[in-house]
């Protein structure tokens, strides 16, 4: 059972290795990703036991009030600070919850 939770460990931490990748790899090459209608750079990928939603602030626009990520059910407001910044927000859903502890009872 020991080896079983530390195999789990190890795969779960790969995963979370792979998406930090994968967004650090969208928001540095966000040029490539940038929709040139409406200057918006953002991706959501909805998948079994994974949502993932990222958005780049591109355009540095006042009047953006809300990012939304409907496949996943997610919205939420971008503070003003930040609206005039380069700056990445990632939004993860997962199915298991990564960050307390194993539960013995597993």
């Amino acid at each position: 059972v020991a080896d079983l939770r530390a195999t789990m460990a190890r795969i779960r931490a790969l995963a979370a290795a792979k998406l930090d990748a994968a967004t650090a790899h969208f928001v540095q090459h966000h040029d490539r990703n940038t929709n040139r209608k409406d200057n918006t750079c953002q991706l959501t990928v909805a998948l079994p036991g994974v949502q993932l939603g990222v958005w780049v602030n591109v355009a540095k626009n006042l009047r953006l009030k809300l990012i939304e990520h409907p496949a996943m059910g997610v919205a939420t407001d971008v503070p003003r600070p930040i609206i005039l910044q380069l700056v990445g927000l990632r939004c993860l859903h997962l199915r298991h919850d990564p960050l307390s502890p194993a539960d013995p009872a597993d």
